[in-house]
């Protein structure tokens, strides 16, 4: 199989593979540029790669205004992935990647979209149809997003760059993956639904109303819905759990300390339960709970709520949030659940709470957005470095938001969508760059 690849807004990459004296058929690589900034006017020079774990990795090198790019041989195959990288004084200053796909023996091959923006920056795509100050991203089989939360559901379309209407639940909701890119989503007021990996949703059973829930995937494929308070707004310090196999909610282990705006985040052995508020304001108790009971692993120096806890090897890096007086926090804390200790960190450059934080494939954290001590949003981003162990700056959110989504694509992306601020309706994508 050889292949080549026109520099253009819309490029094809045409590949023939044939085996002896076989008709070689051709693949369609198209390429799928953000609506700003454009990253073909600056890059000097492409490469382009295809890899796939059985027969490995080809690759070549061209200048930008190159007739044709041709490949090494390429055999069929599953889960090939096409890489072009955009180069400009000797760095990757723009990157795009496909998602996994299989390249057949014989028979047609669909067009594979390829999304291409430029590193370490923030790139505007397609806006909503609709503003939400609270979302949900969920990935979806074939690399695209669906967004929950808040108004209609919609779709995000890689090979668009762009949203579409979706079906889905609507209204506040907290979400969970279950096995075979399933998920579980549960809203506030009672409703319950399980999606099949394609977005399809089907309603389950009610359960008693909970806001400001928490919810995690446990590792036996079941999940975990923690805290929150009742419809008479009292503390629920009791847990259900959800087996799929079953399609219905048990009851769970009882919390050591009621919280509502917990986060549960999914590690072996439990789900961790951090933060939030409790009867005495925000809570310091770090908790492991399964289907089995709960124990109390660590405790914070800062109770908050309104943080961030995201898995960084076998630890858990709690960013931010507020104290049990409002109090914006620049605390970050590491949460070791297998040593049972909780260690301080370097903390953040200034105070934030309703960021995200988001765990990039190369093991590095993009915190960005949020709100400031005063409640304005924010539009800086920093990256923590487990190597380095600290924060790094790279670009700015286009649109200051807090409140709002982020998730990783199939092909490393992340997608930002929704919150609170000016502008905060458009979307955009953070295109990391590769690890020197």
């Amino acid at each position: 199989m050889t292949g080549w690849i026109a520099p253009a807004a819309l490029a094809l990459l045409m590949a023939s593979c044939g085996d002896g004296g076989a008709q070689p058929r051709s693949i369609a690589l198209r390429l799928v540029l953000p609506v700003a900034p454009d990253p073909m006017a600056v890059v000097e020079r492409l490469s382009l790669s295809a890899d796939q774990p059985e027969f490995g990795r080809v690759a070549a090198s061209f200048d930008a205004d190159a007739d044709r790019l041709e490949l090494p041989a390429i055999a069929p195959g599953e889960g090939w992935t096409f890489e072009l990288a955009g180069h400009a004084g000797g760095a990757v200053i723009a990157l795009g990647r496909t998602c996994p796909v299989d390249v057949p023996a014989a028979g047609e091959i669909p067009e594979i979209a390829l999304p291409f923006a430029l590193v370490r920056r923030f790139s505007a795509v397609g806006a909503p149809a609709h503003e939400r100050a609270a979302a949900t991203l969920l990935p979806l089989e074939g690399g695209d997003l669906l967004v929950l939360g808040g108004a209609p559901a919609e779709r995000y379309r890689r090979d668009l760059a762009g949203f579409e209407p979706a079906q889905g639940p609507d209204g506040a909701l907290v979400a969970a993956p279950l096995r075979d890119g399933a998920y579980l989503v549960v809203g506030e007021v009672g409703e319950a639904w399980m999606l099949a990996a394609d977005g399809e949703a089907s309603p389950l059973g009610a359960v008693e109303p909970r806001a400001g829930s928490a919810l995690a995937p446990l590792d036996d494929g079941r999940a975990l819905l923690v805290g929150g308070v009742d419809a008479d707004g009292a503390l629920r310090a009791d847990t259900l759990v959800f087996d799929p196999s079953r399609r219905e909610f048990l009851p769970g282990p009882a919390l050591v300390a009621s919280r509502r705006g917990a986060t549960a985040t999914a590690a072996p052995g439990g789900a961790l339960v951090v933060g939030g508020v409790g009867m005495k304001g925000a809570v310091v108790l770090v908790e492991r709970v399964d289907a089995g009971g709960a124990e109390a692993i660590g405790t914070l120096a800062h109770g908050r709520a309104e943080h961030t806890a995201t898995v960084v090897g076998d630890a858990l890096l709690v960013i931010g949030g507020r104290d049990a007086d409002g109090v914006a926090l620049a605390s970050v804390e590491r949460v070791r659940p297998n040593e049972g200790r909780v260690e301080a960190v370097e903390p953040l450059p200034m105070p934030r709470f309703g960021h995200t934080a988001t765990a990039l494939s190369d093991g590095r954290v993009l915190v960005a957005g949020g709100f400031e001590a005063g409640g304005t949003p924010i539009d800086r981003a920093l990256l923590w470095d487990q190597a380095e162990e600290g924060f790094l700056p790279t670009d700015r959110l286009l649109r200051a938001r807090g409140g709002h989504a982020a998730v990783v694509a199939c092909d490393g992306s992340v997608l930002f969508v929704g919150g609170v601020g000016m502008g905060a309706d458009r979307g955009e994508i953070y295109e990391p760059a590769p690890l020197e």
